[in-house]
């Protein structure tokens, strides 16, 4: 090896060195950071900042931690906080949105389609809306009653359970029962409807399901997961909900729909 040869390969393995250097002392500042950040959120929420996961945000000196129903960001020295939505503003989108969304994506991706009180259409399924529902919510009734005008214009409707009273409650025990009855789609229309439903009890997900919207973020009930990640919380008609989902405009006439196009 000449002596040229012999200096590169010191600098180059010195440069690299020292690079590998830095990148470890980083990750350690950063684990410290972590540290002191959950140590922070305890004091600020409670025990559940123990088991969050804290992670570095698109901000300089800044993380974010998901505390299960929020997205919150704070400082490295973990004394400063921010609560509310981070823009990016190069991409003109909302990072704590796009995060949110990305989440209830995965939570609804990992329930099992067969746990859940599935409306099809008979056609084509050209969207999915998976939806947080309680019993004796009015506005659940109400989107309820759009499912035909949905079902006509292809969107699949798929119903996981959220008792906002929580489990235990007379809402979770309405929600058990339709699980456990021998037509659950018809259970769930007569419940719906106000009537009376009959009590049962099996093995079901109502519980599981609540967890799971706990992890979305649910805060009130219709909370509606779009097959893209988004989020719409509370009722809308047939019609914004099939304009929010790129498929036209119903016309609802005697029970039915049919889709107008754009």
């Amino acid at each position: 090896m000449n002596q040229t040869s012999f200096i590169f390969t010191s600098t180059f393995i010195g440069r690299s060195f020292i690079a590998a250097t830095a990148l470890l002392i980083s990750h350690v500042a950063a684990a410290d950071a972590i540290d002191d950040i959950r140590a922070s959120l305890v004091e600020l929420v409670g025990p559940r900042a123990a088991t969050s996961e804290i992670i570095e945000s698109p901000m300089k000196g800044v993380f974010q931690a998901d505390l299960g129903d929020r997205i919150v960001y704070i400082a490295k020295e973990g004394k400063h906080m921010i609560l509310g939505d981070v823009f990016d503003t190069t991409r003109r989108i909302s990072l704590s949105e796009e995060l949110k969304q990305s989440k209830a994506l995965g939570v609804v991706d990992d329930m099992e389609e067969s746990s859940m009180i599935v409306f099809a259409p008979q056609g084509e399924t050209k969207r999915t809306i998976t939806v947080y529902t309680d019993v004796d919510c009015p506005y659940c009734r109400k989107l309820h009653e759009e499912v035909p005008a949905l079902l006509e214009s292809g969107v699949k409707v798929r119903y996981l359970w959220y008792p906002r009273s929580g489990v235990g409650t007379p809402s979770y025990d309405k929600a058990v029962s339709i699980w456990c009855a021998d037509d659950q789609v018809a259970a769930m229309d007569d419940a719906k409807l106000n009537n009376k439903i009959v009590a049962a009890t099996c093995e079901n997900p109502v519980t599981a399901q609540y967890a799971s919207g706990q992890k979305v973020g649910v805060r009130g009930t219709p909370t509606i997961v779009v097959d893209d990640g988004t989020i719409i919380g509370g009722y809308l008609p047939a019609k914004g909900l099939l304009a929010n989902l790129g498929l036209g405009v119903p016309t609802i006439k005697a029970g039915k729909a049919t889709l107008k196009v754009n």
